[in-house]
């Protein structure tokens, strides 16, 4: 199975060069590996295809079989890091708390 850390380093490198920031790599038991990324203003499709071929360029797929996604947070995907909740400052945002309640705000 691959190393979600290696994905990360790999994906932090490419990021690097650029206003994206990384939200989640998620590695499945069955090597699917989905790379989640967002910027202040949106990713254009461009942006995840290079990232995609840099992170194969990189993962060897003779030694690790794998499955690899790469997308933008969706409009719809729960905030998971700071910089999601940063963009997002100034608008209106569903949460669903812990019981089960919707609540809307203003962050």
């Amino acid at each position: 199975m691959i190393d979600s850390q290696i994905i990360k380093q790999i994906t932090t490198e490419f990021l690097s060069t650029t206003d994206c920031f990384l939200v989640s790599v998620d590695v499945s038991s069955d090597n699917v590996v989905e790379v989640i990324i967002d910027n202040m203003t949106g990713v254009d499709v461009d942006t995840c295809a290079a990232l995609s071929r840099h992170i194969e360029a990189r993962v060897n797929r003779d030694v690790e079989d794998y499955e690899l996604m790469v997308a933008s947070a969706g409009l719809t995907e729960p905030l998971r890091v700071r910089a999601q909740y940063d963009k997002n400052i100034g608008h209106e945002v569903e949460l669903l708390t812990r019981d089960g309640r919707k609540l809307r705000g203003m962050l």
